[in-house]
This record gives structure tokens, sequence and C-alpha cells, in this order.
């Protein structure tokens, strides 16, 4: 009886590690995407502020969701476009601080609301993926499009301190590092 019961903890805890491995090669492919296919990629995030835009709407309107959550998500997703001005250059400024604090704030509102008001499991789920975290999940991955980005005034090209121009595969910056320095660690300790 308690073989089972250590089997059942020695499963879990690799089920664990199996999908942390699995979550972090899906984030690596999808910024080497994202730095690759910059252009395509700020249409695709356009889309998804609209597209999500519309179902906080809707969601607002059909279901017994509180006005102020709704007014909350879409002015979120309007500092999120308001963000996007600038892309793949994401700079600090006032607009994506305003983006951070409305991310918090549309969480803490959903959570309460859902708190408050029983909904299935799957209608929670949907919710928050696609009406909540699409958008900043994105805008997270593609942080790191900004090393990548080739000069665009009329200056002379920048180069890194090593001679290599910036956006290079020597010259990684941001999420590209901690996954590559993850991999690193992990090819050391297992082989």
């Amino acid at each position: 009886m308690w073989a089972l019961y250590i089997l059942s903890w020695v499963s879990s805890l690799l089920l664990a590690c199996f999908g942390i491995v699995c979550i972090a090669s899906g984030l690596y492919f999808l910024a080497e995407t994202v730095e690759e296919y910059s252009v395509a990629t700020k249409q695709l995030l356009n889309f998804a502020v609209v597209a999500c835009t519309f179902c906080n709407l809707l969601v607002g309107l059909v279901e017994p969701i509180p006005i102020w959550v709704t007014v909350v998500a879409v002015v979120a997703h309007g500092a999120y476009l308001n963000t996007l001005q600038t892309f793949p250059v994401l700079e600090t400024g006032p607009s994506f601080y305003a983006s951070c604090l409305l991310i918090l704030l549309h969480n803490y509102l959903a959570f309460t609301t859902f708190a408050d008001t029983w909904f299935p499991f799957d209608e929670f789920l949907a919710y928050f993926v696609i009406c909540v975290w699409l958008v900043p999940f994105g805008l997270f991955v593609s942080l790191s499009v900004n090393d990548n980005v080739l000069p665009t005034h009329g200056g002379p090209a920048s180069s890194s301190s090593n001679g290599q121009p910036h956006g290079s595969k020597g010259n990684r910056s941001g999420l590209l590092v901690a996954f590559d320095s993850v991999r690193n660690i992990a090819s050391d300790v297992i082989g």
C-alpha cells in the first residue's frame, strides 16, 4: 500500500518536471518565432487586442459580469493597443506602466467576480485565457523582439562591444537569454 503512495508522488514530480520543460520549450519557440516575424507579430497582436475587446464587451453584455470589470478590461486593452504603437520596440513609458497596472487590476477584479459568482470551470478558464491573459502574454513573449531590431534612423549601424551587430545570436538579452541559461544548466546537470 505504501509503495503505490510513494510511486504516485514520484510520478507527480516527474509529470510536473515534464510539464515545465514543455512550457519552457514552447515559450522558447514562440520567442524565436516572434523575433523572426516581428511585423506579422504586430499585426497578430493588434488583431488580438481588437478581438479580446470585442469578447470582453460581449461577455459584459450577456453574462452577469459587473460593468466595472468590463470597463477596466476595455481600458486595459486600449492601453495594450497604445503600447503596441511603437512595436517592435516596447518602450517603458507611461503606456507600458499603465498596461502593467491595468492587467493587475483586471486580474483582481475578475478573480473577485468569479469568486463571488459561480461559473463552471471551463467558462472561468475561457474568460481568463481569452479576455484577460491572451494579449499580456503575447506582449510578454514579444519583449525579446526589441533586441533584434535594426536601427531605422540614418545613423551608422550600431554594434556591441564585441564587434557584433545588435540582435545577432551572440548578443541576446531578455527572455531568450533566460531560456538559453536554463538549457545550458540542464545540459550540464543531465549530461
